[in-house]
């Protein structure tokens, strides 16, 4: 994962709290673990809505459908007997376009999904204002806009201080 890319999961509203959180996620050590999550759609579906969004790419693994270029745009769909076990997408904010974000806001409300926002660990709901104010507060953006003053405020924060 690089660092200018803003990377969120595909999270069902059935599995958040009334309050809009995702209960069951854990973070530790800066690394986290989403609960285990029950989509309500098929992975053809799925697959048939990314398309759409970001051409199909070569996967690594039988479990793994790749679409887009895992160095700039991806979404990685992570299966576990036959069923869609999570959603990956990461945006290169150094190339994000409105479109870009506009179809991955679409495919969550089409999917009845929001999104688990990784370095901030939120949940996002699938609006497109939504997605555009959190990338806008998150770390890749950071970077994205000031590499050299990103990794300056790096240098100068405690390491029991440094967000994931």
């Amino acid at each position: 994962m690089a660092v200018w890319q803003y990377t969120i999961y595909l999270v069902p509203n059935t599995a958040l709290a009334a309050d809009g959180s995702l209960p069951g996620v854990t973070v530790a050590g800066g690394m986290f673990d989403l609960p285990p999550l029950t989509f309500a759609f098929s992975g053809e579906q799925l697959e048939r809505s990314v398309a759409t969004i970001l051409p199909p790419a070569k996967s690594w693994h039988s479990d793994l459908r790749a679409y887009g270029d895992d160095a700039r745009h991806d979404i990685n769909i992570w299966y576990e007997n036959g069923r869609v076990r999570n959603v990956r997408i990461r945006i290169d904010l150094r190339s994000a376009s409105p479109s870009l974000v506009g179809r991955v806001a679409s495919l969550g409300r089409e999917m009845d999904c929001s999104f688990f926002e990784v370095s901030n660990k939120a949940v996002v709901p699938a609006d497109e204002a939504a997605l555009v104010n959190s990338i806008k507060h998150s770390r890749p953006a950071r970077f994205a806009s000031d590499p050299r003053g990103f990794m300056d405020s790096l240098a100068r924060e405690s390491p029991s201080r440094r967000p994931e």
